[in-house]
């Protein structure tokens, strides 16, 4: 029988949510991961670089499992501009966002894995965006693994947009990739 998520609630979070927020499974399953292709060409010092993001299958199937779920949330709790839980009789996804000038940076978005592909996550997103816009937000952005195929193509549903990558961002030597959502004034 399956889960219904007609009574899906997405509230503002509380403090006292973080502790059921580390309860939640953030793990994913993947074949797929993104390869950034970088070419150079040209002679002496004027060259030209293209780069390309090529998805790459893996050999087999590969279980990633992030760090501790909000481990930075409570030290964080002051400055997060932004909170958000889902529950369906129980708390099953979060996001959690944080505020630099005018854009709102999504530090993390998670959806217990059992509670998956059932338009939680689109939940979540909406009341993001529609927080970002009446809080004129110019753009949602977001830092995120090129292991984590599940969560890029996520973003880029929400309309979301490479804009770049960062090969020393995370201290376990993934490349980052960068993403976007400009928020265009209506």
């Amino acid at each position: 029988m399956g889960t219904d998520v007609s009574n899906i609630m997405i509230r503002a979070g509380r403090l006292s949510d973080i502790a059921l927020c580390e309860r939640l499974d953030a793990s994913f399953t993947t074949d797929l991961v993104w390869q950034i292709a970088l070419d150079s060409y040209g002679i002496g010092s004027e060259e030209d670089i293209s780069l390309r993001l090529l998805t790459a299958r893996l050999p087999r199937p590969r279980a990633i499992t992030d760090p501790p779920i909000p481990s930075h949330l409570e030290s964080k709790w002051d400055r997060l501009g932004l909170f958000l839980v889902a529950e369906i009789d129980k708390l099953v996804g979060f996001l959690c966002a944080s505020i630099e000038e005018q854009y709102l940076r999504i530090e993390q978005i998670v959806v217990d894995k059992p509670f998956r592909r059932l338009g939680i996550g689109n939940s979540l997103m909406g009341a993001t965006i529609s927080w970002a816009r009446e809080n004129h937000m110019k753009a949602i952005t977001c830092t995120i693994s090129t292991k984590n195929y599940p969560g890029i193509t996520f973003f880029r549903s929400q309309g979301f947009h490479i804009c770049g990558y960062n090969e020393k961002h995370f201290t376990s030597g993934d490349i980052a990739i960068y993403m976007a959502l400009e928020l265009l004034d209506e």
